[in-house]
């Protein structure tokens, strides 16, 4: 686990510059606060996604369900990212340092995220279904229904 919290922490920090670099250029650019950070958030998204699947929690489930969850948990992140530039902005926080604000407590609620939700496990087929939390219960439903003994759980007794 540790080495999975460090990998998430050099990939933030590379998402973070992502996302800075990208807000300042479309600053510069003219484009406005709100847009320029969405923007921003989204670039450091898209590089998040592909390095934390593949390096930091290295995801072998499904794609698909995988982006779907990940993108969920992105579009969270820029919802709560144009709240709190928003509010830094009210503040008073210079427009080139608001984005700085707004980071830290947007990556740390959207490793969470990641980490139990978006790259979790619960889409791969290979495990066995002790170590899948949906399958699991679903096996354990299904023996409760049929009046069975749960046959894994049996095997576990030894």
């Amino acid at each position: 686990m540790r080495t999975q919290l460090l990998r998430f922490i050099a990939v933030g920090a590379s998402n973070t510059a992502i996302t800075l670099a990208a807000y300042a250029a479309a600053l510069r650019l003219g484009v406005r606060y709100l847009p320029a950070g969405a923007a921003a958030y989204a670039l450091g998204g898209v590089n998040g996604f592909l390095l934390n699947r593949t390096w930091t929690f290295a995801h072998r489930g499904h794609i698909l369900p995988a982006g779907a969850r990940y993108a969920a948990v992105t579009a969270a992140g820029i919802v709560a990212n144009l709240a709190l530039l928003r509010a830094a902005i009210s503040l008073g926080v210079p427009r080139a340092a608001d984005e700085v604000a707004a980071v830290a407590p947007v990556t740390l609620v959207s490793f969470a995220l990641n980490r139990a939700w978006a790259f979790a496990v619960i889409d791969d087929p290979s495990l066995p279904p002790a170590l899948v939390p949906d399958r699991g219960r679903r096996r354990l439903r299904r023996a409760a229904r049929t009046g069975r003994a749960d046959p894994a759980a049996a095997r576990d007794r030894g």
